[in-house]
Formats: structure tokens, sequence, C-alpha cells
């Protein structure tokens, strides 16, 4: 009667390890009836893998969308999460490519990317040299004359794909004249146009601002000036062929400030051929340059 007493707590004891394992190996399994949802992550950006700093890579489209699938766990996790999409350049050469788009994502699947396939478009980069055109606005003051214009320099630098450099069909500055009285040099940007005169902003510029210079002239003022004489001995007289001129002059000197003269020191008495003379500011110009003066005795 012991023995059997025995053999059942034995028996009660097998039976519950028996169940606490059998617990264990149950909980360890995967519970195949979790249900599954999907989710689409949309625009994520198309990364480059294996790019050469030579070359410029244009991918079309520039993001794709990512389709996942796995627990509403797993969707709830993934949503707020970066993703990363990558296409491999490495060994490609210049010209257009149809590649795959590959990513992973850990504890999910990844169901589908929309779309599966990019065009990657890769061009050298190169540095090509641009003159620089002048392009003027508005009107000079009157009375004033426009006798040149240049940059300096005289070109730029541009680097960027070929593709891009190809499109470039001019490189400008404007300068607008219209309140420039004097020659000067002007500060200014220059801008890179296509042949529709739209700006090409994909190029790297060695030198974004350029000097101009502007030599402008005044138009001259033209005035009557009575013509003196000086040094003429004593006891003589003089009789001038003309007693004034025409002089011509900038408009920044008065002509108050103009004298004409001839200088009659050690002429005898007689017909003398004599400079005039002119006293005043420079840009002063008189003709002829030369009159004729009659020295004579007085009586």
């Amino acid at each position: 009667m012991k023995s059997y007493g025995k053999n059942i707590g034995t028996k009660a004891i097998s039976l519950l390890l028996a169940l606490v394992l059998w617990l264990f190996v149950f909980g360890q399994q995967p519970n195949t009836n979790v249900p599954e949802f999907t989710r689409t992550i949309t625009n994520v950006p198309v990364e480059i893998i294996g790019s050469d700093r030579d070359f410029q890579y244009l991918v079309t489209p520039g993001t794709v969308d990512i389709v996942i699938r796995g627990s509403q766990e797993f969707i709830n996790n993934m949503v707020n999460r970066e993703h990363r999409v990558t296409v491999d350049v490495r060994n490609l050469e210049e010209g257009i490519h149809n590649l795959e788009v590959t990513t992973a994502i850990a504890g999910g699947v990844v169901q589908s990317i929309l779309p599966n396939y990019v065009t990657v478009v890769i061009d050298p980069i190169t540095s090509t040299d641009f003159s620089i055109a002048i392009e003027t606005t508005g009107t000079l003051p009157e009375g004033v004359t426009l006798r040149g214009i240049t940059a300096r320099p005289s070109n730029i630098t541009l680097t960027g794909p070929v593709s891009e450099l190809e499109r470039v069909a001019s490189v400008l500055a404007t300068v607008n004249l219209d309140e420039i009285t004097q020659s000067t040099e002007i500060s200014t940007t220059v801008s890179i146009l296509d042949i529709h005169k739209r700006n090409v902003n994909s190029l790297q510029v060695n030198q974004t601002n350029v000097i101009i210079e502007v030599v402008v002239e005044q138009d001259a003022i033209q005035d009557t000036v009575s013509i003196q004489y000086i040094n003429l001995e004593e006891g003589f007289e003089v009789q001038l062929s003309q007693q004034s001129g025409t002089v011509t002059y900038p408009p920044n000197i008065a002509v108050e400030d103009i004298e004409l003269f001839v200088d009659l020191a050690d002429l005898t008495e007689g017909e003398h051929t004599v400079s005039v003379q002119i006293n005043g500011p420079e840009g002063v110009v008189f003709e002829p340059e030369e009159i004729q003066v009659i020295i004579e005795e007085r009586e």
C-alpha cells in the first residue's frame, strides 16, 4: 500500500513536469495566426552607391515608394523610421543606364518597390572658359558720350556636367547707364544664360563678380573768348589779325576761367606770326593755333 502511494506521487510529478515542458516548447513556436498588414512608404529618396566625383549622376525618378508587409507592431515601428533605397553605379561608364533599386528592412518583408527600376544619367564633369558679354540698359545723361566699356576679367571659367555646359549660350554682365556722368568702374554679377535667355544655375563659377570699366566723355562746349597780348615794348602799338577766337572746352570748365593771349616779348617792329597761348584748365582747345600781329612804332 505504501508503494502504491509512492507511485502515484511520482506519476503526478512526472505529469506536471511534462505539462510545463510542453507549455515551454509551445511558447517558442511562431504564431502563424498573427495577422499581417501592408503599408506604403512614399517618396523615399534614391541614393547613389559607388559614385565618382568626376561625374554627375542624375536619377529619374529621384524618389520611389516602398510597400512593406508584416505585423501591426512592425508596421507601426517602420512608418516613423528613415528608409534607404539605393542604386549601384560602380564600374559604369558615362551614358544612360536603367538600374534596379534595392532596399532591406529587418523584421519584415519588402513586398515591392515602385518603380523597381530608375534611369541614371552619368555625365562627366569638366571646365570651360566663356567670354563675358556686356549689355547696357538705360541712357547716358544728355551731353555725355560713351567712349568704351570693358569687363575685367574678360572671361570666366564654368565647371559642371558636359550636358549643362553645352546649354550655355552667353555669360552676360549688365550695366545701367542712366546716372553715369563720368568714367567709372562698376562691380556687378554675371548671368549664365541658355539660348532662350533662361538662367543655367547648375554650374560652378570661378568668379561671380566682375568689374565693368565705363569710359565716357562729356560733349564739348564752344564759346568766343577775346585774345589779349602781353610784353609789348613801350612806344609801340600792335594790331592783331583777330581780336577773339572760338574755344572748345569740357562742360565742367567755366568760360570765365579761360584766357587767350599772345606773347610779344622780343618782337621788333613789323609783321609776325605768333602762337596763341591758353591760360586755364586742361582740356581747352583753340583754333587756329597762330595769328598774325603787326607791331608799329606809336606816333
